[in-house]
């Protein structure tokens, strides 16, 4: 954050006395991150993907573990960010990072956090931060995000969890938004922020195996 104190996880093999970390955020004169952020030394193989929307030379955006889900970029653009930078989908559900086909969330327990803003939250608009799976097929195609002002959405394609507030959803706003699935227990959860705010049980697993679309 832009001012105060953070406290701030890091993972090094060793630190001997008289050395230091170093950490930075705000600089957009650093184009080009160091090797371990996208080697997978960092994140453990529980991670998927991690992006942090970093670009390579050639465009692509950078996933920092050992899986390699590198976005391509589909119509957005560089922005401002909460931390840092982030990408500017323009308000136009076309524009999206595409993740390929190698996410297999099917019958697993997972969770996904993002980062987001909407630019505008009126009546018929639908806002997804994640795509993974086949659309229009019953529990194979995952959505999370926001439809309407005031809803968000966790759904599994005819198995959704919707909430529907106007005093907390606020999602023109930046916040943390979490959604997370135990396949043995089926319950879904939606956390803003670390808080809790809504959660059911699921008809059945998620189901889905393949492409995966960020619209971050």
């Amino acid at each position: 954050f832009p001012s105060g104190t953070s406290h701030v996880w890091v993972q090094v093999s060793t630190l001997s006395s008289g050395q230091c970390i170093y950490a930075y955020w705000g600089r957009p004169g650093a184009t080009m991150p160091s090797v371990y952020t996208t080697n997978g030394l960092t994140w453990s193989e529980h991670f998927l993907a991690v992006l942090h929307l970093n670009t390579n030379a050639a465009g692509a955006f950078l996933d920092s573990t050992v899986f390699g889900m590198t976005g391509t970029n589909s119509g957005t653009f560089d922005d401002a960010g909460l931390i840092g930078r982030c990408r500017d989908l323009n308000d136009d559900f076309s524009h999206h990072l595409r993740c390929g086909t190698g996410l297999d969330l099917s019958n697993k327990s997972f969770s996904v956090s993002v980062w987001s803003k909407r630019f505008s939250a009126n009546y018929g608009e639908s806002d997804y931060l994640l795509s993974h799976g086949s659309p229009n097929t019953n529990h194979i195609g995952l959505h999370f995000g926001f439809v309407d002002p005031n809803t968000v959405r966790f759904s599994f394609w005819g198995d959704d969890l919707d909430h529907y507030n106007t005093n907390y959803a606020n999602t023109t706003e930046w916040h943390l938004w979490t959604a997370t699935f135990d396949a043995g227990t089926r319950r879904q959860v939606v956390y803003r922020d670390g808080v809790e705010m809504i959660s059911r049980t699921a008809f059945e697993t998620y189901q889905g195996s393949t492409s995966t679309i960020l619209r971050i």
